[in-house]
């Protein structure tokens, strides 16, 4: 039979672990997370390893910092003009709010 107080503190022990992996956020390279505290903005986390009150904070918005591309259509040009010339266009942006 197992005693009553080894069960009490292996759940106590269980608790205890599922707050820490709660609190404990990661934020990759690259991304910026915000934090809400009760739905409203607190602060934006940077990457790296980070605590937030668990049940209290949660992770708002997950934001990509890095930069994108944006590539359009080849576009061939007029055969009277030049037939072996054509287009391309791309477009490197970055969005980021504080």
């Amino acid at each position: 039979m197992v005693d009553a107080g080894i069960i009490f503190f292996f759940i106590l022990v269980l608790l205890a672990v599922v707050i820490v992996v709660l609190a404990v956020k990661t934020v990759s390279q690259g991304y910026e997370f915000t934090v809400e505290r009760f739905g409203r903005y607190t602060r934006t986390l940077s990457p790296g390893l980070h605590i937030i009150v668990p049940m209290i904070d949660k992770i708002g918005t997950k934001m990509n910092m890095m930069e994108q591309v944006l590539m359009f259509r080849h576009r061939k040009s007029s055969p009277r003009t030049m037939p072996w010339s054509g287009s391309m266009v791309s477009c490197f942006f970055r969005s980021w709010m504080r």
